[in-house]
């Protein structure tokens, strides 16, 4: 232990004006404590008697100890404190008497625990540090139940990572490898239902990623490969499958279909690079009523659209995604009732 003694106490009174013109009176006060060599072991200041501003304190050879922010009595602001030799020890950061960050320091690095505070002086996260680098990162909701944990190697996230909702129920679970996803990847919801699973490699989505709703029914399937959608794309209401395509290199390939989510066929289109290619075809419990031509994302050929009886409603043909040629329109009994005539877009004929 340190011996001290107050060696003096140097008060100063200041008149300060407030905007009503009534003076009113500070008396500040420097208080010095000594070691019994002679050196100086702290200094503080006192305004009416309460610590206001910096105050400093030393070891017995004169090198700083501690530099700590007051303000109304309470450490306010940055708190320093060092080792003999000069360097820095650790950081406290306070806010009306309360800390809320904490950093230590070893050679002039972080290191060990690095801790920071809520205003209401709960914690709200903990990092252990190694020469300046990151090993584990914790924080915490405000009712202190933990809220995310990751692991490092050398400052770069490794290894499992965890989320939590404030209720402790686990939300993401996954794992890193040098800094980028790695495995599967997990996320749940409030009540521990599954919402999205899927792996990653390096960082990219990789094979099948499923997505599903509050009751734990499926709602999405897509596989990928390097981060790029390669293979079955699927999609669910209520568990039930409401369109699915086949996707290379992430464009549609082949047939997409829709469906109700009772099974029902809705319609038909085929893709070729990404892009509607040939005849399109829409159904209505289960019968053929519409059917269009595309060609590389555009109509093109013969658009038709049939009655309810399968009678022919009308026949119109494009070029391009515009009318061009003939456009015939019939009643339900399957007597014509108009044609009319279009070119690249623009009647011509009625």
């Amino acid at each position: 232990m340190f011996k001290f003694f107050i060696i003096f106490l140097l008060s100063i009174s200041v008149f300060t004006f407030a905007s009503d013109d009534i003076d009113i009176e500070t008396d500040i006060k420097i208080e010095k404590i000594l070691y019994e060599n002679g050196k100086i072991g702290a200094e503080k200041r006192y305004e009416n008697n309460v610590l206001e501003g910096i105050s400093k304190s030393y070891y017995p050879n004169g090198k700083l100890f501690q530099v700590a922010n007051y303000k109304n009595g309470k450490r306010d602001g940055e708190f320093l404190q060092y080792y003999e030799n000069g360097k820095l020890w650790g950081r406290v950061f306070y806010k009306n008497g309360k800390p809320f960050e904490k950093i230590f320091f070893k050679n002039g690095l972080e290191e060990g625990e690095f801790l920071t505070y809520y205003e209401n002086g709960k914690l709200a996260g903990k990092f252990y540090l190694t020469n300046g680098k990151l090993e584990t990162y914790e924080t915490y909701h405000e009712n202190g139940k933990l809220f995310e944990k990751f692991n490092y190697k050398n400052g770069i996230k490794n290894g499992e990572i965890l989320k939590y909702y404030e209720n402790g129920n686990l939300k993401i679970k996954a794992f890193f490898k040098d800094g980028e996803l790695n495995g599967v990847f997990e996320r749940y919801n409030e009540n521990k239902k599954l919402e999205y699973k899927g792996n990653y490699k390096n960082g990219k989505k990789e094979r099948l990623h499923e997505s599903f709703d509050k009751e734990g029914r499926i709602q999405m399937r897509i596989e990928y490969v390097n981060g790029i959608k390669n293979g079955i794309d699927e999609y669910y209401i209520e568990g039930k499958l409401t369109s699915k395509v086949n996707n290379v290199n992430d464009k549609k390939e082949g047939t997409m279909e829709h469906f109700l989510p009772n099974g029902e066929l809705l319609s038909k289109t085929s893709y070729r690079n990404g892009l509607e290619n040939g005849i399109a075809y829409y159904y209505n419990k289960g019968v053929l009523f519409g059917e269009r031509g595309y060609k590389d994302g555009k109509l093109d050929g013969t658009e038709k659209q049939y009655y309810k009886n399968g009678k022919l409603q009308h026949i119109k043909n494009y070029k391009n995604d515009k009318l061009d040629g003939i456009s015939e329109f019939y009643s339900e009994d399957g007597k014509l009732i108009s044609k009319k005539v279009y070119k690249n877009g623009t009647l011509i004929e009625n």
